[in-house]
C-alpha cells in the first residue's frame, strides 16, 4: 500500500508543530491554555513569586529568632530576589494592580528591612541595582498600624539614658517553681488587674497572644493583681484558662509604691 499526499504532508508537518509548541511553552505561554494572553501571564508571575517570597521571608525571621546565622543571609537574598522578581512583572508602578494580601507581604518585607537593615547590606549576591528599585517601590508601601506604634516609639526613646526599673517587692508568684520571671534586658508589659474586672479579663486572651508571639525576641508579660483576694481564685481562673505569661498578688506595699 502506497501513502497518500496528504498523509506524507501530515507527516512532515506534525514535528513542526511539536517544536513550536515546545518553543512557546519556553517563553511562557501554554499551548494548552489557548495562549494566555502577556497580562494574565505576568499577573501570574507576579502572584507566584510574591507568595514565594513571603514565605521565604518567614523563613528568614525564623532563622534569626533561632539564631541560625549560617542560613539567615541566604534567605535574605532568595526572599528580596523573589520579592524583585515579582514586583518586575507589575504593568505599571504602584499598589493598584496588587491583592490585599499582596500588600500585607510588601508591608512585612518593609518592616523586615526596617528593623534588621538587610537591603543596605552590600554583600548580597545579587544586584545593586535590583536592590535600589526594591528599596524605592518599598517606599510606597504604607506602614502598619503596629509597626508606626514601633517606629514613634523607637524615635521617642531611642538614645534615652536607660535606668533600673522599680523592684517589683511583695509579690506572690503563680507558676511551677513560685519564683519571679528574669526581667534583664527584657521589655516588659507589665499589666494590673483585678478579679472582678471584666475588661482586664477580657483583654488576657490577646496579651497571651502577643506573649507568645514575642516572647522569643525578647517580651515579658506579667499580670499582677493588685489587691489580696484568696490565692485559691487567681489560681483557678489561670488554671482553667491556660495562660503562659506569669502571674503574681500584690498587696498593701505594692498599692503604696
Amino acid at each position: 500500500m502506497t501513502m497518500s499526499h496528504t498523509n506524507r504532508a501530515t507527516l512532515i508537518r506534525c514535528p513542526f508543530i511539536v517544536i513550536v509548541a515546545v518553543v512557546c511553552g519556553g517563553g511562557g505561554f501554554i499551548l494548552g491554555k489557548s495562549w494566555e494572553n502577556p497580562a494574565s501571564v505576568r499577573t501570574r508571575i507576579r502572584r507566584s513569586a510574591i507568595s514565594d517570597a513571603g514565605r521565604l521571608l518567614q523563613d528568614a525571621e525564623f532563622s534569626r529568632i533561632t539564631s541560625k546565622d549560617g542560613i539567615t543571609q541566604y534567605l535574605d537574598d532568595r526572599a528580596h530576589e523573589m520579592l524583585s522578581i515579582g514586583l518586575r512583572a507589575l504593568e505599571k508602578e504602584g499598589l493598584d494592580d496588587l491583592t490585599e494580601e499582596e500588600v500585607k507581604i510588601l508591608q512585612r518585607f518593609k518592616s523586615y528591612r526596617d528593623r534588621y537593615d538587610v537591603l543596605d547590606d552590600t554583600g548580597t549576591e545579587w544586584g545593586q541595582e535590583s536592590r535600589n528599585e526594591l528599596i524605592r517601590f518599598l517606599e510606597k508601601v504604607p506602614w502598619t498600624g503596629e509597626d508606626q506604634a514601633r517606629r514613634t516609639f523607637e524615635a521617642t526613646y531611642k538614645g534615652a539614658i536607660p535606668h533600673a526599673a522599680h523592684p517589683l517587692n511583695g509579690i506572690i508568684w503563680f507558676g511551677p517553681n513560685g519564683m519571679p520571671p528574669k526581667l534583664s534586658g527584657k521589655v516588659v508589659l507589665l499589666d494590673f488587674w483585678g478579679i472582678r474586672c471584666g475588661p482586664c479579663l477580657s483583654s488576657f486572651p490577646k496579651l497571651n497572644e502577643l506573649y507568645d508571639q514575642y516572647r522569643h525576641r525578647g517580651l515579658e508579660v506579667i499580670a499582677i493583681h493588685a489587691q489580696r483576694p484568696r490565692e485559691s481564685k487567681i489560681r483557678e481562673l489561670f488554671s482553667q484558662k491556660g495562660y503562659d505569661f506569669p502571674v503574681g498578688q500584690g498587696g498593701a506595699q505594692l498599692n503604696q509604691e
